[in-house]
């Protein structure tokens, strides 16, 4: 079972809130190659089928965070090219909360998140 958390999928589903750190409206102005500066913030649940680590990954052009249940996992807030970063965390079956901070401070980006865990591969 593979599951994978795109920007597309993920962002779309979470309702994301997006905050501009220049204070333009980046709603109208982000695009593949942003000359300004913006911070994404994504809130959601991950369904954990069994008992077990899972481990999550963020890779970011320029910086990511990931949080499971409030507690930091992911902490890779920088600029440079895309990277990924993981940490790992044993979890219960059922919801998690998960949060997503991305944050472009220009020209080209991307960010990813994956999870891995007992019977899913990334």
């Amino acid at each position: 079972m593979r599951d994978k958390l795109s920007t597309k999928n993920y962002l779309t589903t979470s309702n994301p809130e997006v905050i501009d750190i220049n204070g333009r409206d980046s709603n109208k102005n982000f695009k593949n190659n942003y000359k300004g500066a913006v911070r994404i913030e994504a809130h959601g649940f991950f369904k954990v089928p069994r008992d077990g680590t899972y481990e999550f990954f963020g890779g970011a052009d320029d910086g990511i965070r990931i949080k499971v249940n409030d507690q930091r996992i992911v902490n890779f807030w920088r600029t440079g090219g895309y990277q990924v970063r993981s940490g790992k965390k044993y979890l219960k079956a059922g919801d998690h909360k998960v949060v997503v901070e991305y944050f472009q401070a220009g020209g080209p980006y991307k960010f990813t998140v994956e999870i891995q865990g007992p019977g899913m591969k990334r």
